[in-house]
């Protein structure tokens, strides 16, 4: 190879994506509550890349899990807090959701509801006591 065609070569090497702003950024939008596939298309980078980057750098894999346990845990604080005040608002129908689902075993809506006939049933003559099944 000329050393012509070696300086071109040189010059035509793709410079790389993966810098510690770019990784700063992924974990600062997962920290806001962007998903995977939002906060590389944010950065400029495809949903694979980030896998790979996260596969191949365990400290930056850990960094990204731990921006969102810390979102997760400041968003289920802020949802609880806007359900107890709608509760203390008086709104029974919160109250009633948040029992259901915060201790089915208790308050499901499946637990106390019973059994319906199907729509499409007709009752049974013998046993329903009629005049017409004597």
């Amino acid at each position: 190879m000329t050393p012509q065609h070696e300086e071109v070569k040189e010059t035509m090497a793709r410079e790389t994506v993966r810098t510690p702003e770019n990784q700063a950024a992924l974990v600062e939008h997962l920290g806001r509550g962007c998903g995977y596939r939002i906060a590389a298309r944010i950065v400029g980078i495809g949903e694979s890349t980030f896998r790979l980057w996260r596969a191949e750098d365990s400290d930056f894999a850990a960094m990204c899990s731990q921006a969102i346990a810390d979102v997760e845990e400041e968003i289920e604080s802020d949802a609880v807090w806007c359900i107890r005040q709608r509760i203390e608002y008086g709104d029974w129908r919160t109250a009633a959701w948040w029992l259901a689902h915060r201790c089915p075993e208790k308050y499901s809506e499946r637990r106390i509801a019973t059994p319906r006939a199907p729509t499409d049933a007709r009752p049974d003559p013998e046993r329903s006591g009629s005049p017409s099944g004597a």
